[in-house]
């Protein structure tokens, strides 16, 4: 599994691969609240988002053609970096879950959010969403409130967690 950062910096042809499959994974998963392809393009040019990508890899290299790119995803995470980080999303294909993929992700992420100079990074989770918690938990990240009837479809509270840098 190779972690990928997309920006202005990552090869054309990969970018388009991954940015694909990541909308998609947004839409499964996210469903009437995703981003769609067109916010992700924009998050990686606007210079102060990171987009992570954990995918297997590889690029058919014959001279004298383009790099055919072959990439599947198997999760991603988005973070904001101004002067604290906000972790915007994060999702994970239902058959990479529970194979440390988002806490790679997130480990990204956090990196992301100190080379940045940020303080500290927070996030909103569903409280229902066990799972999450748990790894944001691990990672060292701690329960600081609840925003009541946050998410929709279906209800639910967030829970506001934070990681100090």
């Amino acid at each position: 599994m190779e972690l990928i950062i997309l920006d202005e910096n990552t090869e054309q042809g990969l970018t388009e691969e991954l940015l694909g499959q990541i909308a998609a994974l947004d839409a499964e998963v996210f469903g009437e609240s995703a981003w769609g392809l067109g916010s992700f393009r924009e998050n990686i040019r606007n210079g102060f988002d990171v987009l992570v990508a954990a995918a297997e890899t590889n690029a058919d290299e014959d001279p004298g053609r383009d790099h055919d790119y072959h990439a599947v995803l198997a999760g991603y995470g988005l973070i904001r970096c101004l002067d604290d980080a906000e972790i915007l999303m994060t999702a994970v294909d239902e058959k990479n879950r529970r194979k440390g993929v988002g806490s790679t992700v997130l480990r990204e992420m956090i990196e992301s959010a100190k080379a940045a100079g940020c303080a500290s990074v927070f996030l909103e989770v569903r409280a229902h969403n066990l799972p999450a918690i748990g790894m944001y938990e691990s990672a060292g990240f701690e329960r600081t409130g609840i925003r009541k009837g946050y998410y929709s479809a279906p209800s639910d509270d967030a829970l506001i967690m934070r990681y100090i840098c």
